[in-house]
Parts: structure tokens; C-alpha cells; sequence
């Protein structure tokens, strides 16, 4: 709204509405408001209308009772930052301004609003979950397995720190890795109780769905969330789905639900890693020489087991290994741009942190099922959850205290991540080019 900057630095009342789930950290907390009212000093002159403008209000202290959907009346100071990195995340909330407040006296509950029903109800169930894992699981644990799971509670800086450091920082937010392991947590489940395969993908394709506005319909979860439920879908009516067509139905679609997503360095991340895993990945099968399959048992021979199961972990390592390396290589120019660091070590370190975190969601999923069901197994269950977070934790320091583990980069020019691209492109695609050209020669040399 251009009438924002007549108003910028003055002072303002306003009432407005929680729109998002609210970011309740340790010492702040984040509301994004959608302004009903708003009165201005004397100093403004002009007439300015801001109703239905979206602001950052910045709470200076930790406020636990404020949900999404209520309605307040703040007072404070309307700034504009002119920080790049912050505008550019603030234009893809759709953010016009940031409003802070330092005393509790300038934010005033005035009332319910009315907002998605849907994501009302998702955000209780959300509340309900995370405070049964609070019942149970250690509070050192808690918040971190809140966060990997439902993308709920306050991490300790130190812990995010680290796990940036060894790049591993994406199991922290709720990306594709968890919904493809929670679908799959589900999947399992179902087959267990030996429902039908039709009928179990058909009720995977709902919890997917609501597992999507329980996390908040994050950018990430929503493209995850896509493309795991189209794979379902295909699979429900029988008919096959394509890994391109499907990242490009989950972009698309995201794009028309908010345009400004484009410009979000999670956006560009989500869907450059994804590319990169299903495009570097066989190449580096094929430069390696690792075999598609994995091992089986012959016909009419009877394998030793021990090393049928050492030739199976080790394949499933590598191709994880491999996978890592994959998407290393292609996020690696944004996350230098956006972040100004490389970490070198991330496809060793998510040798170890993958099966962890899988186990945890896992597990974290079973001791939810057994506090609602069976409430005398949970402390069994938790102790297993702690174990495995305490476990997480410990790899992750030692590996972060390798002192080559990351170097700071100066901000990259476009011209260089372009050229980095344009060599990944040449990676994949030259053995194709090559084919494509020897193919020509040979045409012309027969006419």
C-alpha cells in the first residue's frame, strides 16, 4: 500500500487480527495483524487508508496467551526496515510495515475475530499434540521435537547455530524430508493393520493434507504436501505421476496462492533441492558405478545373510550419501548468497542425521498414539525419544567441534551462481549432448 509511507516513523493506534500462527520465542513474539482500524497523530495530515494492511507487530517480551484469530489494539511506531534480506521476507508475508511493542500496555485484547476455520481447528489440534509430547518428553528435548515435528516451540539459538554450521539445519523446519517420512510412517501403519493399499493411501492423502495446516501452511510442507499427495493420488486412480510434472503443479500452484514466494530464499531452496536430488543423484550413481537395485536373493542359491545384510546397508548408506552430496550441490550457490556460508561437511553429517531424524518422527509418532491409546506404554516410548534426541544432539556437537566444518563466503554475484548452474547443467546433461551430437555426425555421414 503506497499510503504506508505517509505514515512512517509516526505514531499510530490501531486494532487489527492475528492472521498466522504467532511466533512465540523466549524473549519475543511476532504477530503478523491484518489492520481494521487505525488513528494517527495530529502530524498526519493526508488521508491515508491502511484497513486491510498487513503489519509485523514485534512484542519485546514473551506473550503465551495470544492465538491466532483474536483481535488486538496496539499502539506504537509504524518503521519501514530498509534491511534487504528482512524486506524481501516481509513482501512475501505480504508485510507493508512492522509496528514494535515494548510494554504490555500498548497490545490490549479486544476480541475474537473471524478467520479460516480450518486452520483454527489445525492449530488447537496442533496445541493439543505438542502439550501431550510436553507431558512426557524431557524439557531439553521437548522444544526440538516440537519443531521438527509440528513446527512448534522455541529452539535454543545455540542448538540452531549448530546445526547450520554442519548443514544440517533443514531438519529443523518442516520440509519434505518429514512429510515424505510421516507419509510413510502412515502408510506403514496402515499396512500393519492390513487395510487395503487403496483405501490406506486414500487416508494417508487426508492426514498428509491436514499434517499441511497443522505446521502452519509453510511453503516447503505445502510444495511437500503436494507432491507426496499427487504420487497418492495417482496412485488411488491408477494412474502414474511424474516427478516433474508434479514439482511443477506444487510451484505453480504455490505461485498463484502467493506470488511473492518466488523471491523467498525457502521457496528457491525447497524446489532447487528437490531438482537437484532427481537430476545429480543418478549421475553420481552412474559416475560411482553404484548398482539401481539393491541386493536379493537368487534363484536357487541361498545367500549368507550376514553379508546379504552388509551389502544392503551399505548400498542404502551410499545412495543416502549420494542423495546428500545431490542436494549439497545444488543449493550450495543460494545458500552461500542468501547466508554467506559454506558447510562442507553436510553429506557426512546427513549420514548420521537422517536415519536419526526418521527414527525420531518415528518414534515421536508412536509415543503420540500410545499417550491417546495405550497410556501406560508412553513413558517407555519416551524414554526412546529422549535416547534418540540425546543421541541426535551429541553426534551433531561432535561433528560441529571438526574445526573444517564451514567457511564464511563473501555475498556471491549472480553472475556466479548463474555459471555454477550452467556447470551443473553441463554435469547432467553433457553424456545426453554427447550422444545427441555423435548421432548428428553419424546422419550426415550416411547422406
Amino acid at each position: 500500500n503506497s499510503d504506508i509511507g505517509k505514515v512512517e516513523n509516526k505514531p499510530v493506534i490501531l486494532t487489527g487480527l492475528i492472521i498466522s500462527e504467532p511466533e512465540i520465542e523466549k524473549w519475543q513474539t511476532n504477530l503478523i495483524i491484518k489492520i481494521d482500524t487505525i488513528k494517527f497523530s495530529d502530524s498526519v495530515k493526508e488521508e491515508v487508508n491502511l484497513k486491510g494492511c498487513r503489519v509485523l507487530a514485534q512484542v519485546k517480551f514473551s506473550k503465551k496467551d495470544i492465538f491466532y484469530g483474536e483481535k488486538y489494539k496496539l499502539s506504537g511506531v509504524l518503521r519501514i526496515p530498509k534491511d534487504e534480506k528482512f524486506t524481501r521476507y516481509l513482501k512475501g508475508q505480504k508485510i507493508a510495515a512492522t509496528i514494535n511493542i515494548n510494554d504490555r500496555k500498548k497490545i490490549q485484547y479486544i476480541g475474537e475475530g473471524k478467520v479460516n476455520p480450518l486452520i483454527k481447528i489445525s492449530l488447537k489440534l496442533k496445541k493439543v499434540l505438542t502439550d501431550n509430547l510436553k507431558a512426557y518428553v524431557s524439557p531439553n528435548y521437548s522444544p526440538l521435537l516440537g519443531a521438527m515435528m509440528f513446527k512448534s516451540g522455541v529452539i535454543p539459538r545455540q542448538i540452531r547455530e549448530m546445526f547450520a554450521k554442519i548443514g544440517v539445519a533443514h531438519v529443523l523446519a518442516i520440509s519434505g524430508l518429514h512429510v515424505v517420512i510421516i507419509s510413510g510412517i502412515f502408510l506403514i501403519i496402515f499396512k500393519l493393520l492390513n487395510i487395503p493399499k487403496r483405501i490406506s493411501f486414500s487416508f494417508t492423502f487426508i492426514l498428509i493434507i491436514i499434517y499441511v495446516f497443522v505446521t502452519g501452511l509453510r511453503v516447503p510442507v505445502i510444495r511437500a504436501g503436494l507432491m507426496v499427495n499427487l504420487f497418492l493420488l495417482g496412485y488411488i486412480i491408477r494412474r502414474k505421476t511424474d516427478i516433474f510434472i508434479a514439482l511443477a503443479t506444487a510451484c505453480l500452484l504455490i505461485l498463484l496462492w502467493n506470488p511473492y514466494s518466488l523471491f523467498e530464499a525457502g521457496f528457491q531452496l525447497s524446489f532447487i533441492t528437490i531438482l537437484s536430488i532427481v537430476l545429480i543423484t543418478p549421475r553420481l550413481e552412474n559416475f560411482f558405478n553404484l548398482p539401481v537395485v539393491i541386493y536379493r536373493k537368487q534363484k536357487g542359491r541361498q545367500p549368507i545373510w550376514p553379508s546379504l545384510f552388509f551389502r544392503n546397508s551399505l548400498l542404502i548408506t551410499s545412495k543416502i550419501f549420494l542423495v546428500s552430496v545431490a542436494a549439497w550441490l545444488g543449493s550450495l550457490p543460494l545458500v552461500v548468497y542468501y547466508f554467506g556460508y559454506i558447510s562442507w561437511i553436510s553429506p557426512v553429517s546427513n549420514l548420521f542425521v537422517i536415519p536419526l531424524v526418521t527414527l525420531i518422527l518415528a518414534s515421536g509418532c508412536v509415543l503420540l498414539f500410545s499417550i491417546l491409546v495405550f497410556p501406560f506404554s508412553s513413558p517407555f516410548f519416551a524414554a526412546v525419544v529422549n535416547f534418540l534426541l540425546f543421541l541426535l544432539l551429541k553426534i551433531s556437537e561432535i561433528i560441529s567441534s571438526w574445526s573444517f566444518v564451514q567457511s564464511e563466503i563473501p555475498k556471491l554475484d549472480l553472475k556466479i551462481v548463474f555459471i555454477y548452474y550452467l556447470a551443473v547443467f553441463l554435469f547432467i546433461y553433457y553424456p545426453k549432448g554427447k550422444e545427441l551430437i555423435k548421432g548428428l555426425k553419424n546422419g550426415n555421414s550416411s547422406n
